[in-house]
């Protein structure tokens, strides 16, 4: 063999060499990944977990519906809303809870439904030309459903209110069971001193 051919047959190795080091050797670790999924298709020790099985039909049904009630409840206490339909969707032993520091925010604590329409009523008059709430995300799981809202309107004080909230509803039969209020209690304390 001449020295140029010598030349050129390594050239093409070390190109081919190269090449498969480029693509990072895929050819042997698509063989080797195939199988590892293989392997993690079957648990083979009790740190793996099984898929858990599908919802069904009647289960995504009612997280709908859990979100859909969590939903109406949070607009219904805008001005446009029916608070007395509103008022209706929380069971009869339902307690509300503002989960803020009493020092820093009267309403703070938990409220039982009789409790917790006082307070609502009393906030309503506090905002004589209405309140907006505009719900901005909803998340649900089960009888659980987050719901990220915003609020709008002017004070009896004539300060603004703009207040951000995440509502943790609980839902049983069609029923608001609890419910976890978070706020931006700054913000609320500066609204409502004038």
């Amino acid at each position: 063999m001449s020295g140029r051919s010598q030349r050129e047959t390594g050239l093409s190795n070390i190109q081919s060499t190269r090449g498969r080091a480029q693509d990072g050797g895929r050819d042997r670790h698509r063989s080797s990944g195939a199988r590892h999924e293989a392997d993690m298709a079957e648990p083979t020790s009790p740190r793996h977990h099984r898929p858990r099985p599908l919802r069904s039909r009647r289960s995504l049904m009612s997280i709908e519906r859990n979100k859909e009630i969590a939903h109406r409840m949070v607009e219904g206490f805008s001005a446009e809303g029916d608070i007395n339909a509103t008022f209706d969707l929380l069971r009869e032993d339902a307690v509300w809870t503002v989960m803020a520091n009493p020092a820093s925010v009267p309403h703070a604590g938990g409220m039982p439904k009789e409790q917790f329409i006082e307070h609502i009523t009393n906030f309503r008059r506090s905002t004589p030309d209405g309140l907006r709430m505009t719900v901005t995300g909803v998340t649900a799981e089960g009888e659980r459903v987050a719901v990220e809202a915003e609020a709008t309107g002017t004070l009896s004080n004539g300060n603004t209110l703009n207040q951000v909230y995440h509502f943790l509803f609980e839902i049983k039969s069609d029923k608001v069971t609890a419910v976890r209020e978070y706020i931006d209690t700054a913000h609320a304390v500066a609204a409502f001193r004038g």
